[in-house]
């Protein structure tokens, strides 16, 4: 015998619990997008995109299911042109989705 849960209160719980958090800090951002490019090199704000070992064209899809993953946000294309730092890519996901330290 199951509960009978109501199919809105069934959605938001399901939507509870697939949630990702909005924030994120910014030391973690780093780890986590050093290991999704596989760097071995530490990853700071200054660091240049176009300067790592492995950026290479998978790297630049990456990026953009790694924001979409972690912050649920989708970067144009037409983004990427003008990004030349990892400070550039988090003013693109939007600062205020970072916490300092």
């Amino acid at each position: 015998m199951g509960w009978d849960i109501p199919g809105e209160l069934r959605c938001w719980n399901f939507k509870m619990m697939n949630h990702k958090s909005k924030y994120m800090k910014t030391s973690i951002f780093l780890e986590k997008l050093q290991e999704e490019l596989g760097e071995s090199q530490t990853l700071h704000l200054e660091t240049r995109l176009k300067e790592l070992e492995n950026y290479d064209s998978i790297s630049f899809l990456s990026i953009i299911a790694f924001v979409d993953e972690n912050f649920n946000r989708q970067i144009d294309t037409d983004q990427f042109k003008d990004m030349e730092t990892i400070s550039d890519l988090v003013t693109i996901i939007g600062k205020e989705n970072f916490e300092d330290k």
